[in-house]
C-alpha cells in the first residue's frame, strides 16, 4: 500500500467519522427536544458530548489528510476548483 493510498483511506475514514458523529449529535439534540423531564434531557446531552468531540476529530482529520493528499500528489493542485470548493464546504460545515 502506497502512502497516497494510506492517506486516502485515512481521509475517507475521517470524513465518515465526521458525518456519522455529526448525525449522532443532531439526532440526540432532536431527541432532547422531545423528552418530558429535565433529567432525561441532561442524560441525552451527556451522550452528545463525546459525539461532538468525535465530530471535531473527524473534521480535523478530513482537513489534514485531504490537504496532505493534495500536497503529496503530482496530479492535484491546491487551487484546483474542486479542492477550493471542498475547503469552502469544510468551513461551512
Amino acid at each position: 500500500m502506497t502512502r497516497s493510498e494510506t492517506l486516502l483511506v485515512l481521509h475517507v475514514a475521517s470524513a465518515f467519522t465526521f458525518v456519522s458523529a455529526y448525525t449522532m449529535v443532531t439526532a440526540l439534540l432532536v431527541a432532547c427536544l422531545r423528552v418530558d423531564t429535565r433529567e432525561r434531557a441532561l442524560a441525552l446531552l451527556r451522550l452528545a458530548r463525546p459525539s461532538d468531540a468525535l465530530a471535531w476529530v473527524g473534521a480535523t482529520g478530513t482537513l489534514v489528510f485531504g490537504l496532505w493528499l493534495v500536497f503529496d500528489s503530482d496530479f492535484y493542485d491546491l487551487f484546483d476548483g474542486w479542492v477550493v470548493g471542498a475547503l469552502l464546504l469544510w468551513l461551512v460545515a
